[in-house]
This record gives C-alpha cells, structure tokens and sequence, in this order.
C-alpha cells in the first residue's frame, strides 16, 4: 500500500471528511488533499501525526527479500 492509499483508507475508518481530519491533524485541507492524491509527498513525521489525527499508528516490518537458506546455498 502506498502513502495516499494509508492516509485516504484511515480517514474514511475514521469517518472524517478532508476538512475535519486536516484540522485534527494541524494541517490545511489542501495540504491533506494533495497528501492523499499523491501529489505531494509528506515527511514521515507529518504521516504520522496525520494517522494519530484519525485514531491510527505507524507499523512497520521488514521481510527478507530472499529465504535465508537460499542464500546460504550460493
């Protein structure tokens, strides 16, 4: 999933409109709406507060990308 797709997806679970969520967030209702169309790219701090804004937190994971045995098999 991509940054406008996260932030779209948890306003609309959150059941707020652009303008609640933007002023939730201390953000303005353009920024947030370029945000989620992707034309603009949001620090991961501003990601951040927007999702805390909607009820949500940041997870991340990471996941080899090659089995561990294979790669002792070269």
């Amino acid at each position: 999933m991509n940054a406008p797709a996260i932030l779209r997806d948890a306003r609309e679970r959150a059941g707020f409109s652009l303008r609640t969520l933007a002023w939730k967030a201390e953000t303005s209702h353009s920024a947030l709406s370029a945000y989620e169309a992707g034309r603009v790219v949001p620090t991961m701090d501003t990601f951040e507060r927007i999702l805390a804004a909607a009820g949500f937190t940041v997870s991340i994971s990471t996941t080899p990308l090659v089995a561990p045995d294979a790669e002792r098999s070269r």
